[in-house]
């Protein structure tokens, strides 16, 4: 079978990767690739325009369509654009397109980040041999040092899942939340700044007890009354004023200096400390640094000065389809920032048995013996 790489810009990444898009269609006044290219079966590997190749699927099924006319291109949007998901522009662009090639998708699963060459400025190309071995190579990489099997310090979710808005401002994967729930056995989950309902979502999707809270809503982490009884915690704050979230003056994001915004922030963490009371419990706080004015600040580093350490390691979350991926920076050795940071604390009440899974974390893992393992201790956390 044949592997393929297809270029594709937004929101049309993040709808084929979400599910909401489950074809595409290729059209062009000349005979170029992919028509008469490709095949049910072969591999698709999932581009973003100048950026990383962000997922992966199997071609389902193709229809190829030559001497098209504007009316054959109305008949296709009319019968597949529910599939598509083109906009009107799309389709005025190519209304004198004369080829078409139709895909539809199967097994679409997102990726980490890969950064590929591009040949030239074509939208789909067929690899050869020696590009689809180091593709190949570098999916197996990441499935090494990431085992799938339990939440581990290091993790990547390409796609946000069936959860939440994928178009709110700051949303984050609702993959994360799950494993953060699953693995910890949470019962009862508070989100008190829930925005779309991410968490909400999940929750529903595992069948456990959630109260979500959001500053829209009239609830205000620094100042409103929080509920006790919770065994797990979500928080996902604003990254200073990275993102301007409302025009309200308690929001965290309209906090202009620094140094206010991480004493709020801290304050804020120690009341939802008392939501985990009287039994105890988790707080999960998911955070990414900022670089403003030529400065970087670490927000996760102030935050635990004040906090005291996490009680587990610190997760790294792969960031995925930033902005800053697909651009170009004059200052010399510029690094963007692509991860966040998950802090967990436990907080009162007896501590937990621990799982096995726990177990191994205790201790540096063999990656080449734990990736031909065969079987592993009960799994409590979900596959990303």
């Amino acid at each position: 079978m044949t592997v393929h790489l297809a270029i594709f810009r937004q929101p049309y990444l993040d709808l084929l990767l979400s599910g909401e898009k489950t074809a595409d269609a290729r059209l062009s006044k000349n005979r170029i690739v992919p028509f008469g290219q490709v095949e049910k079966g072969d591999t698709v590997l999932l581009k973003l325009a100048s950026g990383p190749v962000l997922g992966r699927a199997i071609v389902d099924e193709v229809q190829f369509f030559p001497d098209l006319t504007p009316d054959a291109i109305d008949a296709l949007r009319s019968r597949y654009n529910s599939q598509l998901c083109f906009s009107d522009d799309f389709w005025k662009q190519y209304r004198d397109a004369q080829y078409g090639t139709l895909i539809s998708f199967k097994n679409v699963e997102g990726v980490q980040p890969i950064y590929i060459w591009s040949k030239g400025r074509s939208g789909w190309q067929v690899l050869n041999d020696w590009e689809e071995q180091q593709i190949q190579s570098r999916l197996f990489e990441w499935r090494s040092i990431r085992p799938t099997t339990m939440l581990t310090s290091i993790v990547s979710y390409p796609d946000r899942g069936p959860y939440g808005d994928h178009k709110y401002p700051g949303n984050c994967s609702g993959h994360l939340i799950k494993e953060l729930v699953t693995h910890f056995d949470a019962k009862r989950v508070l989100d008190p700044a829930a925005g779309s309902g991410t968490t909400g979502d999940v929750c529903r999707d595992l069948g456990v007890d959630c109260i979500q809270r959001d500053l829209r809503d009239g609830f205000d982490v620094l100042t409103s009354d929080i509920p006790s009884g919770f065994d797990f915690v979500f928080f996902h704050p604003p990254y200073w004023d990275i993102i301007k979230y409302s025009d309200d003056p308690r929001d965290l994001s309209n906090i202009s200096k620094y140094e206010d915004f991480i004493e709020s922030l801290a304050q804020a963490c120690k009341r939802l400390f008392n939501a985990l009371e009287p039994n105890g419990g988790h707080l999960a706080v998911l955070l990414g640094d900022v670089r403003k004015r030529g400065k970087y600040y670490f927000i996760f580093r102030d935050l635990i000065s004040r906090l005291g350490d996490p009680d587990y390691p610190i997760v790294i979350k792969a960031q995925h389809n930033v902005t800053s991926f697909g651009r170009r920076y004059s200052i010399e050795y510029f690094i963007p920032l692509a991860h966040e940071y998950v802090l967990i604390w436990r907080v009162g009440g007896p501590g937990r048995r621990a799982r096995e899974q726990e177990l191994f974390l205790d201790a540096p893992i063999d990656l080449g013996e734990l990736s031909q393992k065969s079987s592993f201790p009960e799994c409590t956390g979900s596959t990303p």
